[in-house]
C-alpha cells in the first residue's frame, strides 16, 4: 500500500519492515522501498540480498534494488 509513495516517515517502518519474521512482509518492505531516491535504501536491499534466508525474499529485494538504482539516476525534480 505505500508503493509510489516515499515521504521521508515512511521509510522507517517499511525499514523496520524488512527487518520482519515475515518473508511476505520482508517482501512488500522491499518493493515498496524500491521507489525511494534515497542511497541508503540500496546499502538495506543489497543487505536483505546477501542476509535473507528466504529465496523469494532475496528475489524481491534484487528486483527492488534494480528499480531503485533506475530511480536514484533519475533527475530529481527542484522545488523554488
Amino acid at each position: 500500500s505505500f508503493n509510489g509513495l516515499t515521504d521521508d516517515y515512511l521509510m522507517p517502518p517499511l525499514v523496520t519492515g524488512l527487518q520482519d519474521p515475515a518473508p511476505i512482509v520482508r517482501q512488500s518492505a522491499a518493493d515498496s522501498l524500491s521507489s525511494f531516491p534515497d542511497p541508503r535504501v540500496q546499502e538495506w536491499l543489497n543487505h536483505l540480498i546477501q542476509t535473507d534466508a528466504d529465496p523469494t525474499v532475496k528475489r524481491e529485494a534484487h528486483a527492488a534494488l534494480e528499480h531503485s538504482q533506475r530511480v536514484s539516476r533519475q533527475p530529481q525534480a527542484q522545488t523554488p
